[in-house]
């Protein structure tokens, strides 16, 4: 028997956000790394802190002036890196 379909809401409430300990590089990402794994309601809640017409990069860049939002997600985290791939599917 086929499964109901997901509704937006239910989507919205998958995992609640979590942190790993990775155990071998990813995405640039060094081993040993505390990786937090977000969820879309916090996705959600960090783009709605964004001013409207302010540009944020998506990826983490170390060395530049730029605010990137998923460093900015680490540091508020209390980790080294957001995962790159749950960030963008959010």
């Amino acid at each position: 028997m086929p499964r109901a379909k997901k509704t937006w809401g239910e989507k919205m409430k998958a995992k609640p956000p979590h942190d790993v300990i990775i155990e071998k590089d990813f995405a640039g990402i060094p081993k040993g790394s505390k990786l937090h794994i977000s969820c879309p309601v916090e996705i959600a809640a960090e783009l709605k802190t964004i001013t409207p017409g302010y540009t944020m990069s998506i990826q983490a860049f170390r060395h530049s002036g730029i605010q990137a939002f998923r460093r900015k997600l680490a540091e508020k985290n209390n980790c080294d890196a957001t995962c790159p791939v749950s960030t963008s599917f959010f």
